[in-house]
Order: C-alpha cells, then sequence, then structure tokens
C-alpha cells in the first residue's frame, strides 16, 4: 500500500471535522443577515396602549420584580452587584441593614432617551418592605403622552406645579401591601410626558 492510500483516512477525518464546523456556523450567520430570525426591537407603542402597560404593572401592587418592570416599560434591565448598606427611612428612623441594587440598561428601548436613567432597589434583611426607585425619561420626538392620555388613563390624578413655573407633575398612588406612588412630568416648553417616575415604599419604616 502506498504512503498517499495509508493518509488517505486521515484526510478524510480532517474534511468531515471541518464540514461540521461550518454547518454549525449556518444558523448563527442566518440569525445576523435575517431580521426575522434575529432578536426582534420593541416596537413604539401609542400613548394609550403605553399607559395601559404602565397601568398594569401599577395596579398589580408590587413594583419589586425588576423583570416585570422592563417587560412593561418595554425597558431591558439587569441588575448590577448588590452590596449590603444601611439604609435610614425617610422619616429619620434607626438605619435598616440590607441589601442595594443598581439596574442597568440591558437592551434596546426606542421610547426612552439613553440618559438620564436611574433605577435601583433596596431590601431589608429579614424581610420587610422593598424600596424601589425608578426614573426614566420618554424621547417625546418619539412618543408623545399627553395630560389627556393621562387623564383618560388615571381615574385619580393630582396636579403639583414645578417650581419656578418649570411644569406641572401628574401623580397617581395606591397603597395597599405596598405604597407605590408614579409621576409623569410635563415641563413649561412642552406638552408631551418627558420624565417618569415610579417609586415604591419610600415613605414606609
Amino acid at each position: 500500500m502506498s504512503s498517499r492510500s495509508r493518509r488517505a483516512p486521515l484526510d478524510l477525518k480532517y474534511c468531515v471535522t471541518g464540514i461540521a464546523r461550518a454547518l454549525l456556523t449556518i444558523p448563527l450567520l442566518l440569525a445576523v443577515t435575517n431580521p426575522a430570525l434575529a432578536q426582534a426591537e420593541p416596537t413604539v407603542r401609542s400613548p394609550s396602549r403605553y399607559l395601559a402597560d404602565f397601568k398594569r404593572l401599577f395596579d398589580s401592587g408590587d413594583i419589586s420584580d425588576y423583570k416585570a418592570v422592563g417587560q412593561a416599560l418595554q425597558m431591558p434591565v439587569a441588575p448590577q452587584v448588590g452590596e449590603a448598606v444601611d439604609s435610614s427611612s425617610a422619616r429619620g428612623n434607626s438605619p435598616i441593614a440590607g441589601v442595594s441594587r443598581d439596574f442597568r440598561r440591558a437592551g434596546p428601548a426606542p421610547e426612552y432617551l439613553e440618559f438620564p436613567f436611574l433605577y435601583g432597589d433596596f431590601v431589608p434583611r429579614g424581610g420587610g418592605a422593598a424600596r424601589v426607585v425608578l426614573n426614566v425619561y420618554l424621547d417625546k420626538s418619539i412618543i408623545c403622552v399627553t395630560q389627556g392620555d393621562l387623564e383618560a388613563a388615571f381615574a385619580a390624578l393630582r396636579r403639583s406645579p414645578l417650581t419656578d413655573n418649570a411644569g406641572m407633575a401628574y401623580i397617581t398612588e395606591l397603597h395597599g401591601k405596598n405604597d407605590i406612588s408614579a409621576t409623569f412630568m410635563i415641563f413649561a416648553d412642552s406638552t408631551c410626558v418627558e420624565r417618569v417616575g415610579l417609586t415604591q415604599n419610600i415613605q414606609r419604616d
């Protein structure tokens, strides 16, 4: 048997391995080149649909689940590493030990400006009410939520002028297992909501 025939099985093995590797890359290439297979970017909602999704989260009575918050807002978020901290309640009681987390944006969210963005929570050790603070800014060139939209979505809506005639805040609250407050700010130079805030149990002991 010649040396060429003895090497043939080894060459064939390499060929088969190369083909297998090539086949494995096909799904990845299709996902990159075919938008239907790639992850879809969130769509821009109408103001009424946006507020309906927001109100569903608000009416749930608990905004401590960051995945539910991200889904309702159509803003993917992910927690950064939590650190044990001491926190004093807004009423000046003794410090409370617990775990504080900050969250970051983790995907496309076309309805919002990238900055400013603030989202964090605090969970007391040994149980207790989770504190949550969220502030995001809508891109009013993409979605314009008006005062009329807010009044149609929320039956109980309180108006509070911003300092220096800077605009108006529209506030709605829910009290139950958790104390939740939602704030929508329309600045003086606009008719669209720009800042959206959500808090939970900020005033609780």
